[in-house]
């Protein structure tokens, strides 16, 4: 998942850089439509991701315990680009890796248990 994914999940906290913008113009703040409070614009991860090792490895587990319906969603959205914000459903294939890993994963769990 690493090679695949690492900086991949990463957006703007606010709709300020949306696709094809990226990491460069999600700085400033952003006024909120409900109240028009300056809210300030950083580029952030999600809590499951695939930066590093470790993360990868609680991403995967969180996936295998079939918790993975916004990772498998933030995986479809991942642009090529570590910079490039999300896109909604701009790759499809990428769900692939996640939906191969659950089914070997389900049952090789089922089989060590059963």
């Amino acid at each position: 998942g690493v090679g695949l994914f690492a900086g991949n999940f990463s957006r703007c906290s606010t709709p300020r850089a949306d696709y094809p913008l990226g990491h460069l113009e999600c700085v400033g703040g952003y006024p909120r439509l409900d109240d028009g409070v300056l809210v300030p614009s950083a580029w952030i991860n999600p809590i499951n991701h695939f930066d590093s090792f470790g993360d990868a490895v609680v991403t995967l587990f969180r996936v295998n315990t079939f918790k993975y319906v916004e990772i498998l969603y933030a995986s479809m959205d991942a642009t090529p680009d570590v910079n490039q914000s999300p896109l909604e459903d701009s790759h499809r294939e990428n769900c692939l890796f996640l939906v191969t890993y659950l089914i070997i994963g389900g049952l090789f769990c089922m089989n060590l248990f059963v």
